[in-house]
């Protein structure tokens, strides 16, 4: 049999809405989130701008995207290590493509390879049997190299028209 002390019962008595949601899982991830947006909403004169917002929320939509999908393999107990290589390669094939046939057809091209990369990986898994780590961390270094190669270990800018390495 449980005993009661008097600060259980106390703190049950002053706050019992919040008692039920600190037991969530999610109360510590909300509330660090809560926290840490009132401390850069405050000491951060640009933070609540209407472009800053706005461009957070892209790049949260974008991560989101692929989380989910990471979500489902780690549910399966499989993991992706290539998922950052492969949406930089497809991005950086998009607007390479991009400049010489219509943006559709390129974006098309570019999922198909993101797509063909994931199915290969697949494969590799289910009929060589080896596991998804080191399937996937090879294809994250495979992936790497080729793109380091391409640009010559330089940061790729797009200008137009122009794909310009910088210095």
């Amino acid at each position: 049999m449980k005993e009661n002390t008097d600060t259980d019962t106390t703190q049950v008595k002053a706050f019992p809405h919040f008692t039920r949601i600190r037991r969530w899982p999610e109360f510590g991830a909300i509330s660090s989130f809560l926290v840490m947006f009132i401390i850069f909403s405050v000491f951060g004169p640009g933070f609540l701008s209407f472009r800053n917002l706005t461009g957070v929320f892209a790049l949260v939509a974008e991560l989101g995207i692929m989380t989910i999908g990471i979500s489902f393999l780690m549910i399966s107990g499989e993991f992706d290590l290539s998922v950052s290589s492969v949406y930089a390669f497809a991005g950086f094939l998009f607007v390479v493509i991009g400049n010489h046939i219509p943006s559709p057809i390129a974006l098309i091209i570019a999922l198909a390879v993101a797509v063909g990369v994931g199915f290969l990986n697949g494969m590799i898994v289910m009929r060589v049997g080896l596991p998804s780590f080191i399937v996937t961390l090879g294809m994250m270094l495979f992936i790497r190299g080729i793109m380091m190669a391409i640009t010559g270990g330089k940061t790729v800018i797009y200008k137009g028209d122009l794909i310009v390495p910088t210095i």
